[in-house]
């Protein structure tokens, strides 16, 4: 028979030897540690299949219990890569040992020390000698720590039920994790009534960090919140029998009761804001949602996100609205209908003027509780109609809730509640009508205009068309005398009594530029003159255009409107800038007035009229003057000629 080689042997020896080692460490698993214990993770003792935590990776275990235990304490990541790594306990269905390796299955992550900061392979874990347990990453940083130090600790101990538990020389306890959950409690731990112990849920399933959704017990209450400026109440439950905490038990949690665990139970608080409790059954199995079970699938306040209409068997839509009606809102995804809706047109604090509330019927909100009690957000001062007007003035306000004193018995179940963020709505099928919601809707401000703004934009457009008809009414007119007057010129100053006719440069010349002035009469100024052949004048400059302008120059326009017309005068402001838009479209140099484009957006109230308008914008008519000798004088202008563009409205 031939004898095994040398290195045949070692290489069994040596394999042996590494069997002998892992099986010694799965045996010798404890569940206390003395002082001054180090444990590095970077020595993975036990496999796991199915759960929350990958499939194929490992757990370095810390301290377990017992094999009859279904709880670990030790190091797990999250990939190969291990740079997610947690510490922390787990809870699992089953475990099969073998020889040399152990396999857990479906575990749940149910308490970590550092949920927010993870850590690396070969990250530390110190029970100092004087009695503090220390998180410390591969760097020899401080990632986490019990603050137990010269507390009198004596050590460790990994309990049964899933607690980690440093305890003094009386076995009294020092800390322990079940005063500090993460976003699970075991059957027996405690909820208690205090500002720094709550549940707060993972930001998702595969992310441990903290989320939106905590459970916390205040004020003889037990509340659930999402996180929001300010934090949403979503659920508010009376503590059993007056006390300042709750307790996990097996099977019951505030009251609510459900079927007796013959397995391993635990509660979690879900990244949804659900309050499950699982039992092991060959998988995990929920066994009771207890927010769901009291107050129904639509009592979360993202259910179907923001703006969205949360139905009775858990369906989201948004508001569509009768086919008459202009769509309020649109689906974010229609293949996620749960990520809810969003308004057509937002919501602007700089054109509050356009705000509206757009009631909804038939719907209620999430967080409105059937004891009234529970209502404590409700103003019951307030009535409906001061209750829309304060949400309208109120920039930051969303919706008015209102709710009627005959939706609850009691005499103080009624009032108003200002929503600054407006999540899940509920698609209330009873057809109660003592739940009010208005929302706040930005209109086109073409359909917010004020009565004054649509008569005075009648007005001017009725203006524009005036002026073109008459300019082109002038047009037709010269030109018709210019024909006349081509064929008389040469004699129409010969025929008998005909008057004189002077161009508008010759009068400044007689008056001197109208340096002395005789008198004022109706629509102008009468001034001295001299003619050519030494025959004294006196020449009268009519100045209504003037009149005009000097009061908008002294910023009295308003004193050109009717004073008797009571709708000019309830809208002056407006009219007055209405009068300026007139203005403004009717300038001397056309180059100077609006498109009409920008007409619309004045009168829509996003463009101020243009500042330094001229407002002598009609050139001096003909000029009727009496000699001295009491002859008729005409006047006419310098002889510029009036072109479409004089007297056209806007570009």
């Amino acid at each position: 028979m031939a004898k095994p080689s040398l290195p045949l042997i070692i290489s069994f020896a040596i394999t042996i030897t590494v069997l002998i080692i892992y099986s010694a460490h799965l045996c010798n698993s404890q569940s206390v540690a003395n002082l001054s214990t180090t444990w590095i993770h970077n020595n993975p003792t036990i496999y796991i299949n199915g759960g929350d935590l990958s499939v194929g990776y490992q757990i370095t275990v810390v301290l377990s219990p017992s094999r009859a235990s279904q709880f670990v304490s030790g190091f797990y990541c999250f990939s190969i890569e291990t740079t997610s790594c947690f510490f922390g306990i787990f809870i699992f269905g089953s475990r099969y040992d073998s020889q040399n390796y152990s396999i857990i299955i479906n575990p749940q992550l149910v308490w970590s020390a550092n949920r927010d900061r993870p850590v690396e392979v070969n990250a530390t874990l110190k029970l100092t000698g004087n009695g503090d347990l220390i998180l410390e990453d591969a760097g020899g940083d401080m990632v986490w720590s019990t603050n137990t130090g010269g507390k009198s600790v004596s050590g460790l101990r990994f309990t049964k039920f899933g607690n980690l538990v440093l305890f003094d020389s009386n076995n009294t306890t020092v800390w322990q994790s079940f005063d500090h959950p993460m976003d699970s409690l075991l059957i027996g731990q405690k909820l208690v009534s205090n500002s720094v112990q709550k549940l707060i849920a993972r930001a998702s399933s595969s992310n441990f960090s903290r989320g939106l959704y905590s459970l916390s017990v205040q004020n003889g209450y037990l509340f659930g919140y999402m996180e929001a400026n300010p934090p949403v109440v979503y659920y508010k439950s009376t503590l059993e029998a007056k006390k300042a905490y709750v307790v996990f038990e097996n099977r019951s949690f505030n009251g609510q009761n459900f079927p007796l665990g013959s397995t391993a139970q635990f509660m979690r608080l879900e990244p949804d804001g659900h309050l499950k409790v699982y039992e092991f059954q060959s998988e995990w199995k929920t066994m009771v949602d207890l927010v769901t079970s009291y107050f129904g699938d639509c009592a979360y306040p993202m259910v179907c996100g923001k703006y969205g209409i949360c139905s009775s068997n858990g369906q989201c839509s948004c508001f569509a609205g009768s086919s008459n009606e202009t769509r309020i809102f649109n689906q974010i995804n229609y293949e996620q209908t749960n990520l809810g809706c969003s308004l057509v047109t937002p919501i602007s604090c700089n054109h509050s003027q356009y705000h509206s509330l757009f009631e909804l019927k038939n719907t209620s909100y999430f967080n409105l509780f059937w004891d009234y009690s529970d209502n404590n957000e409700l103003d019951n001062k307030t009535g409906l109609e001061d209750c829309k007007n304060a949400c309208l003035r109120n920039c930051s306000c969303k919706a008015a809730l209102f709710v009627s004193q005959s939706y609850y018995d009691d005499a103080l179940a009624r009032g108003c509640m200002l929503l600054s963020e407006i999540f899940s709505l509920i698609d209330d099928e009873r057809g109660n009508d003592d739940i009010s919601i208005f929302l706040k809707v930005q209109n086109s401000p073409t359909k917010q205009s004020s009565p004054g703004t649509i008569i005075l934009g009648s007005s001017l457009g009725a203006l524009f068309g005036i002026c073109l008809l008459v300019g082109s009414c002038i047009l037709v007119f010269k030109r018709k005398r210019e024909l006349e007057e081509l064929d008389d010129e040469f004699s129409v100053d010969k025929v008998p009594g005909m008057p004189t006719r002077f161009s508008y440069g010759d009068l400044k010349t007689t008056t001197n530029d109208f340096n002395n002035k005789l008198g004022e009469g109706g629509f102008g100024s009468v001034f001295q003159g001299t003619l050519s052949d030494g025959t004294e004048v006196a020449v009268k400059r009519l100045t209504s255009i003037s009149l005009f302008a000097r009061k908008a120059e002294e910023g009295q326009l308003l004193d050109m409107v009717d004073k008797y017309n009571a709708d000019m005068q309830l809208h002056g402001a407006e009219v007055v800038e209405m009068m300026k838009l007139a203005v403004w479209c009717l300038q001397s140099d056309y180059q100077r007035r609006p498109s009409m484009t920008v007409v619309v957006l004045v009168l829509e109230g996003f463009v101020s009229v243009e500042d330094n308008l001229d407002y002598n914008f009609i050139n001096a008519p003909a000029i009727r003057t009496k000699a001295a000798t009491g002859e008729d004088v005409d006047a006419i202008h310098d002889g510029t000629p009036l072109f479409a563009v004089d007297l056209s409205g806007p570009r």
